[in-house]
């Protein structure tokens, strides 16, 4: 089950802080499954294929970073970079390089 959860701290010097937290162990099962899928192809696609499957909580940080607003994506080349990283390989479900 993939759920989200916030909770609201105060910080100290007045403010709050909002705390989000998801489960995300059925994305990270599913991802590992579709990338051993797409290891079986041999060709890059022609058409659109699913590269790449995204907590909500990591669209979040992608949108403070300027690459998606809400679930658009705004930098292509960014969110393509940013996939790339090995610590965001686990969110990738295509074999190659963006």
């Amino acid at each position: 089950m993939n759920f989200r959860a916030s909770t609201v701290h105060a910080d100290g010097d007045g403010g709050i802080v909002i705390e989000t937290k998801q489960d995300v162990t059925d994305i990270l099962e599913r991802n590992k499954v579709l990338l051993e899928i797409d290891k079986a192809r041999q060709k890059a696609p022609d058409d659109l294929h699913l590269v790449a499957s995204i907590p909500f909580t990591v669209i979040d940080d992608l949108n403070k970073l300027g690459i998606m607003r809400g679930f658009t994506v705004l930098d292509q080349k960014a969110l393509n970079n940013w996939l790339n990283k090995p610590e965001n390989q686990v969110w990738k479900v295509y074999k190659g390089k963006l």
